[in-house]
């Protein structure tokens, strides 16, 4: 794999922003040298009489992250697969089946909207989930965040590394491939069903849409199939109202005439016997005037015949005024007859004609239905079909939602073949008779005294500790490898016999330059000089 894959390394230490001195390589393993005193533990039980840890050996390990190429990005690989992602993959009902049932149907619109009321719930919610894990990979953003400013510091190595500790990963390339593999199947599933969805929506929206071209089609034909039969029977029936208007209107024309006469007669006998009585009363005026001119001894006979005249005139005015009434009340009757029969002619002549357009309307009618059952027919369509699109857009938020989110995964940097990332990190292991103890120190930025306030032990190493700051994400993952050093014997094993060959504190030269960084900390304050000259006796015990 070391020539075939590219590999960088990052740099243990990254200097803070407000950091100003250097931080050089010696000042670093002096720094790991006290963190390594600070934890070892000293020989203080009295009782069990345990001696003091030893300092067996301290090493510098290269703990391995992979990056695999992914399309327009980077996926992050942990080496010994301590982190996970788990891919929620939400089932689609059967596209091809709900899609193959609406061709079938679409042969007519009442298959058709069978069809659509059986698939109505059917894109409700998915049938079900499937769930994918993929070893190693890295999700988190902050980790990602954390791990790109480490790589920004991150050189190429070309020639082999031997004095560090290289870990092999659990996680190879050919691994990774796999899980790649197996990322990019599951894009390309989510992708498949996004676009299955997309289609059912289209293939539904355009199959609806013929069903309502068809029916328009229907509407079009019905109306002017139907202007015609309106208009040539509106035209045939108001010929037909119009004849019977005619003959209804001779015959109110012919009953009027005739009671017109009947009432123009009693109106002539009326004015005569108007006209009669007038003449009685002018002739019994005169005879009731001569009347009071006699002399009622003288002309006694005349008196009586006067006034049996006069009797004789009244009796005929009584006879005329009789006459003249029941005349009157003859002509009111004729007249109210004449209306009723005009009325009942009319109203006779309406329900004729009203039978004769009622063909008009129940056409129109006919019509009227014919439309409406088709209008309620597309309204029915486009409302089961909006139904289910609504459902399938639910569905294809989701599953776009995903892929965005899918998408996000990994870094946004371009690389070409998988690459192997080393992020240093120190063992310290502490011998006690047989007994090993280990702690890990991951990479970490590396602090300014600044305004700390210093708190002084036996050789100040309280302060050393906020010397180095730890990259939190990658401390997560140091304190999983030390876990598993416990777990895993034969691991440890190997651990312990590369860790005691690279000591660092076997090599003289690495001893100097521990001296020599603990000289420069003790410049900078960290600890004093009486702590300087007890750190340089303790490390001298480590000489040969």
């Amino acid at each position: 794999m070391v020539g075939k894959t590219t590999r960088y390394c990052v740099p243990f230490s990254i200097p803070s922003s407000d950091r100003r001195r250097k931080f050089t390589k010696d000042m670093e393993l002096a720094a790991i040298f006290c963190i390594a005193e600070l934890h070892r533990k000293r020989g203080i039980d009295f009782i069990l009489k345990r001696p003091a840890e030893e300092i067996d050996f301290i090493v510098q390990a290269l703990y391995p992250f992979l990056l695999a190429p992914s399309q327009d990005r980077t996926l992050l690989f942990d080496g010994f697969g301590f982190i996970s992602y788990s891919f929620k993959y939400d089932l689609l009902p059967n596209v091809e089946t709900f899609l193959n049932n609406l061709k079938r149907s679409a042969v007519n619109s009442q298959s058709y909207s069978a069809t659509l009321m059986q698939y109505l719930d059917y894109f409700d919610s998915f049938t079900g989930v499937d769930k994918r894990t993929i070893k190693g990979l890295i999700t988190d953003r902050d980790f990602i965040n954390e791990f790109l400013m480490l790589f920004d510091k991150a050189v190429r190595v070309r020639s082999p590394i031997l004095d560090k500790i290289i870990l092999s990963p659990s996680i190879n390339e050919d691994t990774v491939k796999m899980l790649s593999n197996e990322v990019s199947e599951f894009r390309r599933r989510l992708q498949a069903d996004l676009n299955a969805l997309q289609k059912a929506m289209n293939i539904l929206n355009k199959l609806t849409e013929k069903q309502l071209t068809k029916k328009q089609i229907e509407v079009l034909s019905i109306e002017k199939l139907y202007d015609k039969k309106i208009s040539k029977t509106r035209e045939i029936l108001s010929r037909r109202a119009e004849k019977i208007q005619s003959l209804f209107d001779k015959k109110i024309v012919d009953i009027g005439k005739e009671l017109d006469k009947k009432i123009q007669d009693l109106h002539k006998e009326h004015l005569k016997l108007q006209s009669r009585r007038e003449e009685l009363l002018e002739t019994r005026e005169e005879y009731a005037t001569k009347l009071k001119s006699l002399d009622k001894k003288k002309d006694s006979e005349n008196i009586l015949a006067l006034q049996e005249s006069i009797s004789e005139i009244d009796e005929t005015i009584d006879r005329l005024e009789n006459r003249i009434e029941e005349v009157s009340q003859k002509v009111d009757e004729i007249s109210k007859k004449k209306k009723l029969e005009i009325s009942r002619l009319s109203i006779e002549c309406r329900n004729k004609i009203g039978e004769v357009m009622g063909k008009l309307d129940a056409l129109e009618a006919e019509f009227k239905a014919k439309i409406k059952m088709r209008e309620d027919s597309v309204r029915s369509l486009q409302e089961l079909t909006e139904i289910i699109s609504s459902k399938i857009n639910v569905l294809l938020d989701l599953k776009k939602k995903a892929i965005t989110e899918f998408e996000e995964l990994g870094i946004e940097i371009k690389t070409r073949r998988i690459s192997v990332v080393y992020v240093p990190f120190y063992i310290i292991c502490f011998r006690r008779k047989s007994e090993r103890r280990y702690v890990t120190i991951p990479t970490s930025i590396i602090e300014s005294m600044g305004g700390l306030t210093k708190v002084k032990s036996l050789i100040g190493l309280s302060d050393i500790k906020s010397l180095l700051k730890p990259f939190s994400h990658i401390e997560g993952l140091v304190n999983e490898f030390t876990l598993l050093l416990e777990e895993n014997p034969v691991f440890e094993a190997e651990i312990a016999e590369a860790g005691s060959k690279l000591n660092i504190l076997k090599s003289k030269n690495l001893r100097k330059s521990i001296k020599e960084g603990l000289k420069k900390l003790c410049d900078e304050e960290w600890f004093s000089e009486n702590e300087l000259s007890l750190l340089y006796r303790i490390l001298n015990k480590y000489g040969d």
